[in-house]
């Protein structure tokens, strides 16, 4: 019964990826749900409910999830992005201060972590600290040299700082990559 109940636990944790990839929240939660019944000392499996959970727009149970993970592990890379994660509950609910902690937690523990640079760009625009939002916009643009929205919030932020040329050049260049 052991064997096949692990090689339960590795389809539906697979399965529950491949959901998670295609943005199919409530399947992914399903798969990931039915692998902690069978292995509760999973902490990917935890991770990977949590972040379906938040996607979703299940808070409560993602942020039970996401604290367990913290809890029990001291890997830097799952920690970082636990504290994204957290981030993105608090900045759905407008808590930019709380979500701003986690994304600054989550690049600490992974200066590599570019997407909790992209949130942390945000956060700081949220919170009005535009000379912060440049910095981490202007940390990862190279990066992804097609993602209109560092532009947007690059053009957006220039503008409130009252440098209208640099704020032009960035309005265009994300008009460039996304006409609509």
């Amino acid at each position: 019964p052991g064997m096949i109940q692990n090689e339960a636990c590795t389809r539906s944790f697979r399965r529950g990826l491949g959901f998670l990839e295609l943005a199919m929240m409530d399947e992914a939660i399903s798969e990931f749900r039915k692998v902690i019944d069978l292995e509760p000392d999973l902490l990917l499996a935890h991770l990977c409910l949590g972040i379906a959970c938040a996607e979703r727009g299940k808070a409560d149970e993602a942020m039970r999830e996401l604290r367990l993970v913290q809890a029990l592990t001291t890997e830097p890379q799952a920690l970082s992005i636990t504290h994204n994660a957290l981030g993105n509950i608090y900045a759905d609910r407008e808590q930019y201060e709380l979500a701003l902690t986690e994304f600054q937690k989550a690049v600490e523990l992974d200066p590599d972590f570019l997407v909790a640079y992209f949130n942390l760009g945000a956060a700081y625009y949220n919170i009005h600290e535009y000379e912060k939002t440049l910095e981490a916009f202007e940390h990862i643009k190279e990066s992804f040299p097609r993602d209109w929205e560092i532009y947007f919030y690059l053009g957006k932020a220039y503008s409130q700082l009252g440098d209208e040329k640099e704020a032009l050049v960035n309005f265009l260049k994300a008009d460039y990559l996304n006409p609509h």
